[in-house]
C-alpha cells in the first residue's frame, strides 16, 4: 500500500466544528479529490423535499467552494431519501442546481435518516 505522506500527498481534513458528538470531518481532501460527509438541511427542516434539497445543495456548493472546488466538479453523488420524501421534489431541485454538461453520476436510495424532520441527505465526491 502506498503511504500518502511518502509520496508528498497530504490529507487535509475540514473538521465540522458543529459536531462535537462525533469524530468526523465535514470534508476530506486527498490529492485532487474532495470527499464530503453527508449533508442535511438546517433552516428548512420540516419543509418539503424540494426546499430541503435546495438548501443541502447550497451547503454542498459552499463546502466545495471553500475546498477550491465547485459544483461543476462533482464526480458522484449519493442521495438518501426517507420514505416520506418526494423523489420528484429532490430531482427538480437537483436539475436546477446541476449545470448542463456537468452531470455527475448519482445513486439515490431510500433510507431512514437520523433526524425525523430531515427528508434528504446528500454526499458527494468531487475533484479540484
Amino acid at each position: 500500500m502506498i503511504n500518502p505522506i511518502e509520496n508528498n500527498m497530504q490529507i487535509k481534513r475540514n473538521k465540522d466544528d458543529n459536531r462535537t458528538d462525533a469524530k468526523m470531518s465535514k470534508s476530506v481532501q486527498f490529492s485532487n479529490l474532495v470527499f464530503l460527509s453527508g449533508q442535511v438541511a438546517d433552516k428548512t427542516r420540516g419543509k418539503d423535499t424540494f426546499e430541503q434539497t435546495a438548501e443541502v445543495l447550497e451547503i454542498i456548493e459552499n463546502i466545495l467552494n471553500s475546498s477550491s472546488s465547485s459544483k461543476n466538479n462533482i464526480l458522484h453523488a449519493m442521495v438518501h431519501l426517507t420514505k416520506d420524501a418526494s423523489f420528484n421534489g429532490m430531482n427538480d431541485a437537483w436539475n436546477i442546481f446541476i449545470d448542463d454538461g456537468n452531470e455527475p453520476s448519482r445513486t439515490t436510495v431510500e433510507a431512514e435518516l437520523y433526524a425525523p424532520d430531515c427528508l434528504v441527505e446528500i454526499t458527494v465526491i468531487a475533484t479540484k
